[in-house]
């Protein structure tokens, strides 16, 4: 899920050897090493995972510019291609969001591909807000009320 999260959903997802070429990709796909992932997996009855959510703190952020609060966690979220368009992200996104709430965290961060159109509504629609773009990419802040 972590690698469908990376690049754009418009191409099929790399191989992880393929993925860790590219260092976006690579610093998330390598274990953390900060505190505690959160992270919320929608399964089929049999176990495949087919969406997720993963919050991360990296102790070496990209930098995402100075709107982003210090210690503010970044989230990949991915639906597999084949559950798309059944409001699977829109459930990952709520319940992850939730999680965040209950641990007491009210901010969190993310980049998004600007051609993903139908993934920049679904984070606008649950209160994330455009800070900029940086070539390809859109950065979006998520601060709880």
């Amino acid at each position: 899920m972590l690698v469908c999260a990376c690049f754009p959903p418009d191409a099929p997802p790399p191989t992880i050897l393929e993925a860790r070429r590219h260092p976006h990709a690579a610093r998330w796909l390598d274990a953390s090493s900060g505190p505690p992932d959160i992270t919320v997996i929608a399964e089929l009855e049999d176990g495949t995972p087919i969406g997720a959510g993963v919050g991360r703190f990296f102790e070496t952020p990209e930098p995402p510019g100075p709107s982003v609060p210090p210690g503010t966690p970044e989230l990949a979220l991915a639906v597999a291609p084949e559950h798309r368009g059944r409001g699977l992200g829109t459930f990952l996104l709520r319940a992850w969001l939730e999680a965040l709430e209950a641990r007491g965290i009210r901010s969190a961060f993310l980049t998004v591909s600007v051609r993903n159109l139908s993934a920049i509504r679904l984070y606008e629609g649950a209160g994330f807000r455009k800070l900029g773009q940086n070539g390809n990419q859109c950065l979006m802040l998520f601060e709880h009320a």
